[in-house]
């Protein structure tokens, strides 16, 4: 059988998730409610007035009740009689091409132009100051994610984490060819509570600027992601074009892991219901390491109908998305060769020797697009590793991890050639959650309610798991490093 996540006891309590409503009718007991005003400000040249009209959402992070209110034309948002506790604040703007036009006198490339902003985990009470979130203009891609299944399915009844994918979308009017797309996950501190806070930024990220050898004049934080794996759709001579509208599926293993199969060990694998995990066989792509490192997995198997991706960064022993919900996910164009990325370890490493893991380090101005996920909502979120222009929110699916449980992108409009889907940068408005995975479902228009979601429970207490927190990232062998 192919080895499967060890979870530790943190994750295994499972909570209950309550219904989200706008607004809140009661207070706990003896806790008096709040007063709270939210500043809009723009990171670039624009007048608050121009965010007059904006819907300012603060989400509790542990009951998921949502509370909003429109700025007003001096660019501030009041809440009344808000339950003390921690939150998240999110604001969204969308400007057409005129009245950015009229605001700046300059017509963007794009017929609108999107702003994010966004404040993490913070904690309201009598004693909290004025917030301020600031807006930054988004970028709006050509490729999108359409939708990632990190969850994976039971690790007994299903396939654990097996039948990962995720798949990319033509969000735009032309034809793009995919050649040389890279496909990352993005690294960084994965723990809500790190350790070696000198080494922190305020929001509990890695602060990169101290990185070993990091020069001086470069913002490491603000204009760089760093790579936890990297794949490359490869270029073979044959252009791979992807059609307005169209959308290709990257597998962990390209297997119809509903059906049994024999692994690499010899053994026959099966899952005990078949309903809870998909058919892989038909995908457009896969990750194939056993003919790369020197222990993969037994499921990775090479699907000889299916494209590998070139291997650049690996991590771990396949394309293992976490089952936890901790990661970001981007995608990255440019004509720099990968043996020349720059990488820098951990900022708290400081001896840092011929052994040690050093992150590849990739410029936000590469980035076609990126999306966070989260754990199912906790008072402990893992600290964001995305900059609010990339993404000013995250996405997760309710029922946590092997759930079967999908994020996928919502339906922004259907047009006689194509559908539009969300594309704002942020993922708490674009995405929602399929309650079972469809490699190629239809995105939906309508956010699905995280209370009408199952909380997933293993059915059996059998545990054959691996942490996948032990596993390193190292460059593939084709990268002259």
């Amino acid at each position: 059988m192919n080895a499967l996540l060890r979870t530790p006891l943190l994750y295994l309590c499972l909570l209950t998730i309550g219904a989200v409503f706008t607004g809140c009718d009661s207070n706990p007991s003896g806790v008096e409610p709040v007063d709270i005003t939210v500043n809009l400000a723009f990171s670039e040249g624009y007048d608050s007035a121009a965010a007059a009209g904006t819907r300012v959402t603060l989400t509790n992070i542990s009951s998921q009740e949502t509370f909003e209110a429109e700025v007003t034309e001096e660019g501030q948002a009041s809440f009344q009689d808000l339950p003390a506790g921690n939150y998240n604040a999110s604001a969204v703007l969308t400007l057409d091409r005129q009245t950015v036009f009229e605001l700046t006198g300059n017509y963007p490339d794009k017929d609108e132009l999107s702003f994010n902003g966004t404040v993490s985990d913070v904690r309201i009470n009598q004693n909290t100051e004025p917030l301020t979130v600031e807006l930054a203009a988004g970028r709006l891609g050509d490729l999108v994610i359409k939708q990632i299944y990190y969850a994976g399915s039971d690790i007994i009844e299903g396939a654990g984490f097996r039948d990962q994918y995720l798949s990319i979308y033509n969000n735009s009017n032309r034809d793009i060819n995919l050649d040389g797309l890279y496909v990352m996950g993005v690294h960084g501190n994965r723990t809500p509570d790190g350790e070696n806070s000198q080494y922190l930024t305020e929001n509990g990220q890695f602060d990169w600027n101290q990185s070993v050898g990091m020069p001086d004049d470069v913002s490491a934080n603000e204009d760089f992601l760093y790579a936890r794996y990297i794949y490359q759709i490869p270029e073979d001579g044959t252009p791979d074009i992807l059609p307005p509208g169209e959308s290709v599926v990257i597998a962990q293993n390209a297997l119809n892991h509903k059906q049994p199969y024999v692994n690499a060990e010899g053994d026959t694998v099966s899952a005990g219901d078949p309903s809870l995990t998909v058919d892989l066989s038909g995908a457009d792509y896969e990750v194939y390491l056993a003919d790369q490192i020197d222990d993969p997995q037994p499921s990775d198997l090479d699907n000889p109908n299916v494209p590998n991706l070139r291997s650049i960064f690996i991590f771990g022993d396949d394309f293992i998305l976490d089952p936890l919900g901790r990661d970001a996910y981007a995608l990255f164009r440019t004509d720099t060769p990968a043996s020349d990325f720059e990488a820098y370890a951990e900022p708290t490493e400081r001896d840092v020797t011929g052994n040690t893991t050093l992150y590849p380090q990739i410029p936000t101005d590469w980035i076609v697009d990126a999306v966070e996920t989260q754990p199912a909502p906790t008072d402990d979120q893992i600290p964001r590793k995305l900059q609010n222009r990339l993404d000013a929110g995250y996405t997760f699916v309710p029922g946590d991890f092997y759930s079967s449980q999908s994020v996928i992108r919502l339906l922004s409009k259907d047009q006689e050639d194509r559908s539009i889907l969300e594309d704002t940068n942020n993922s708490e408005e674009n995405f929602t959650f399929l309650e079972k995975a469809t490699p190629r479902a239809m995105p939906p228009q309508t956010a699905n309610p995280p209370a009408d979601a199952q909380r997933h429970r293993l059915r059996t207490k059998r545990e054959r798991a691996t942490s996948f927190d032990m596993f390193d990232s190292r460059w593939a062998p084709g990268v002259n490093r």
